[in-house]
């Protein structure tokens, strides 16, 4: 288990027994007080969300519009939370993280919740200078959506394990990517049935958390944690991220 906030590599922890940069881990954000940076005079807008990995402190999603920031929640181990639908919450990184499918495929990994499942597209996060790129939960309960690709495909995933989503309950919600295009949903390390496949010549590109191509698709919910890795997670590996995940349950 890798421990948060404390240790070595800016925070990273103790190297024992699971270290997510072993696994190709691109992106680590944490809703922790060490990363989370509030706006002057604020207790609760959150200006900056710096990420843990990479560990060099390149990766920075920030805000500078007072009415789009997100507000920082102490309580419940800490959590990042977006109002979308009343101004349009998201975070924006000058830098993008680019998962290749082709070479290795790619594992992406969150602790999110939302205030109502139904009724909106809401996306986790995407590219913010277009809507070729995001993951969402859909409009319509027990359905996800993932964008991905310059030329894009679209590909909707129907959850039946667990049957619904509780609002304002947090799930562990798990994307894999094989090198051929195979993907995999797993919601508390379940793997869903509705399995689907696109073409892996293309790439996902972020950018942007809590919505797509600037404020579109913006979420009502809490982020805790997302973890992105530039290869496929096996089972071991899906193990390790599930308590990293639940480490800030």
């Amino acid at each position: 288990m890798l421990g948060l906030g404390n240790g070595i590599a800016h925070g990273l922890g103790t190297y024992s027994p699971w270290n997510p940069l072993d696994d190709d881990c691109v992106l680590w954000l944490t809703a922790n007080p060490n990363w989370v940076k509030l706006a002057s005079g604020s207790t609760t807008e959150v200006e900056q969300w710096n990420a843990q990995i990479p560990i060099d402190g390149s990766m920075i999603f920030a805000q500078a519009t007072s009415s789009a920031r997100p507000a920082w929640y102490a309580s419940n181990h800490g959590e990042v939370l977006f109002t979308g639908s009343e101004n349009d919450h998201q975070l924006d990184a000058d830098t993008k993280v680019t998962l290749d499918t082709s070479v290795g495929g790619w594992t992406m990994a969150m602790r999110v919740k939302m205030d109502n499942w139904v009724g909106a597209n809401q996306v986790i996060f995407g590219d913010g200078d277009s809507s070729n790129h995001f993951f969402r939960h859909d409009v319509t309960n027990k359905t996800m959506t993932l964008k991905i690709g310059e030329t894009p495909q679209t590909r909707t995933f129907t959850i039946d394990t667990p049957d619904g989503l509780t609002p304002r309950q947090y799930y562990n919600i798990v994307l894999v990517s094989s090198s051929s295009g195979d993907l995999v949903l797993y919601i508390d390390n379940v793997a869903q049935g509705d399995t689907e496949t696109f073409n892996p010549t293309r790439d996902f590109i972020l950018t942007e958390i809590g919505g797509k191509a600037g404020a579109s698709q913006t979420m009502d919910g809490g982020i805790k944690s997302i973890i992105l890795f530039d290869k496929a997670a096996d089972a071991l590996m899906r193990n390790n991220i599930e308590e990293l995940l639940n480490q800030t349950a």
